[in-house]
């Protein structure tokens, strides 16, 4: 419209210098005013373009704020909910409990795993957990849990509501339950076990992080029962906790010349009472008025892995103590110790044992290790390995604790051993326990003809030694002859 009146002025004024002017004009209003239509046609464009990209930013943004939360709170492997979800969801509803209400906590831990792993490969043991997982999280839905991977093999369960200890232990047998069949993963017909503990709120303990500490501690006491077991917390296994921690705590700083010293039982032959060796016993003097027992500590030295060094520093202190007693009596006198499982299969055992007993100048056949019965002994083929080189060395090897484990006899036939020793818990009962007593004739029977000695340790009474000597036992190790003295004792009253 604004181009055709400079037209229509032209054709009726016919004035061209002013029509030039108002063409000018005319021409300047249209493109100002076209140029601020099409500025503000593209900004409204260029908002809605911008809206859409801040909508799909925000989706985007949404969405990987989803995927970061839910990889933060499941757990890559099994598909669970993580360890850090399920401690913020405890503490959630530890705090937003009611009156009448329990959180029960029920800690897992599945057996062997890193033998199944050794056995069948990682990956198979991989879709082993993540089926074992989905079985656990199927009966744990059936009572409304939460449940969690809480470590590489291990899960955790929260139950809420009144009553939960009841239901929490009631849960726990159908978990274990389901170890009463195999699981079929890759070809392969894999029996698993487990060990449960159960620590409830506020019944145990007034603290998220308490409760998740008491029920791996009540899982560790039903480890000790066995596989498959289950075991509530309580006030006297936490009072037994408390004390181990203590104990934790001071091997790990202990000074081994200070703190240990080591006593000698003597060992005696049964036909005669003449002297044949001696067993070191480790004692811990952590103070004047205090000593720690050997059944307390042990246990605790294996876990933490310090057995090894004080196996090492036993070795060496009994071995020094032979060669001065054999400067004293001009006689090579047995001395033995106990190895653990774990000290053999270091991969220098053999070559420390061979150095001490050339540093000490000991006959080897005068120098003998002790191994307890065990099940890894028996399935472990690098103790067996371990065991043939110790013997090709000539060292004596003799199996503590004998007749109390459940394959006694595979130890006669396979473990090249010198001398079992029969348990206590056997001597203990054998004039009254007709089963102890026909284990023992037993163990006699059969160790004589393949050649191997019979030692009796525990021996306390008259009618014990008796008895042990009718059935034709070798030696005698026990309170009825002597009970274990330090070195300095020893030679008075055994040398003097």
């Amino acid at each position: 419209i604004l181009l055709l009146v400079p037209i229509l002025i032209f054709l009726f004024e016919r004035r061209l210098y002013q029509y030039s002017i108002q063409l000018g004009i005319v021409l300047l209003i249209y493109y100002i005013l076209n140029n601020v239509n099409q500025k503000s046609i593209f900004q409204a464009k260029l908002l809605e373009l911008e809206k859409k990209n801040v909508s799909e930013l925000e989706i985007q943004v949404e969405k990987r704020t989803e995927e970061i939360i839910k990889l933060l709170n499941t757990d890559f492997l099994t598909g669970l909910y993580s360890r850090k979800y399920f401690d913020l969801k405890l503490i959630e509803e530890i705090n937003f409990i009611n009156k009448d209400e329990q959180i029960a906590v029920l800690y897992l831990d599945q057996n062997k795993s890193k033998t199944i792993k050794y056995l069948y490969g990682k990956n198979t043991s991989e879709k082993l957990l993540k089926k074992l997982s989905q079985a656990i999280k199927d009966k744990a839905d059936n009572y409304k849990g939460i449940i969690a991977a809480y470590e590489s093999d291990v899960f955790v369960i929260m139950l809420k509501g009144s009553a939960v200890d009841v239901a929490a232990e009631k849960l726990g047998e159908e978990i274990i339950s389901l170890c009463n069949d195999l699981f079929y993963v890759d070809k392969h017909a894999i029996r698993v076990t487990l060990n449960i503990g159960i620590s409830c709120y506020p019944r145990d303990t007034s603290s998220a992080n308490d409760l998740i500490k008491n029920a791996d501690l009540a899982m560790l006491q039903a480890r000790t029962r066995g596989f498959n077991q289950i075991q509530q917390y309580d006030e006297q296994l936490g009072n037994v906790t408390y004390s181990r921690q203590i104990i934790e705590m001071k091997l790990k700083t202990v000074s081994f010349d200070k703190e240990f010293q080591l006593y000698y039982q003597p060992q005696v032959n049964c036909a005669n009472g003449e002297l044949c060796g001696f067993e070191s016993l480790i004692r811990w003097h952590e103070s004047d008025n205090n000593i720690i027992s050997p059944l307390d500590f042990i246990p605790i030295a294996e876990e933490i892995g310090l057995i090894v060094p004080l196996g090492y520093w036993i070795m060496e202190t009994a071995a020094k103590q032979y060669a001065q007693w054999k400067r004293v009596t001009g006689k090579s006198i047995r001395v033995s110790v106990n190895v653990s499982s774990k000290q053999l299969i270091e991969e220098d055992f053999l070559q420390r044992l061979q150095a001490i007993l050339d540093k000490y100048e000991i006959e080897p056949e005068m120098f003998e290790i002790e191994i307890t019965e065990s099940y890894q002994i028996e399935n472990s083929i690098n103790v067996l390995e371990i065991l043939n080189k110790v013997k090709e060395l000539g060292v004596s090897i003799a199996i503590d604790d004998f007749g109390t484990g459940y394959s006694s006899l595979y130890y006669i036939k396979n473990i090249p051993t010198d001398r079992l020793k029969i348990a206590k818990e056997l001597v203990d009962n054998i004039e009254n326990d007709e089963y102890s007593n026909v284990i023992i004739q037993m163990a006699i029977s059969v160790a004589k003809v393949k050649g191997i000695k019979i030692i009796a340790e525990g021996v306390e009474t008259k009618e014990q030694f008796t008895c042990l000597k009718e059935l034709g036992c070798d030696e005698i190790q026990g309170y009825y002859f002597s009970k274990p003295y330090p070195a300095d004792e020893i030679e008075k009253v055994w040398f003097k």
